[in-house]
């Protein structure tokens, strides 16, 4: 359950940053939805434009990734810690 929530934040993340970065792209172009200057655009323009976006996406992914891979790392490493120091308080409280 914890992990679908977590792919739908990352999704949610995803696409906010991909909506950000179009926005942007389209602002460059001084392109809106009155003045449908998006069909002004060459073909190698909105290719250059829909690559651009698919990339980011990818990176976005990527980094989402390697960010929760971190903190799972991270929750392995401790919950081993923990794991570790209660078998040493066993062993003591067994030595007495």
């Amino acid at each position: 359950m914890a992990d679908k929530e977590n792919n739908n934040n990352l999704n949610e993340i995803s696409n906010s940053l991909i909506n950000m970065h179009v926005s942007d792209l389209l602002n460059r172009y001084n392109i809106s939805k009155e003045s449908k200057k998006l069909r002004e655009l060459s073909s190698d323009e909105k290719s250059k434009l829909k690559e651009s976006v698919g990339n980011l996406k990818q990176q976005v992914e990527a980094f989402l990734e390697d960010q929760q891979n971190k903190n799972n790392n991270f929750s392995n490493e401790s919950t081993q810690a923990l794991t570790n120091q209660l078998q040493n308080l066993k062993r003591r409280s067994n030595n007495k």
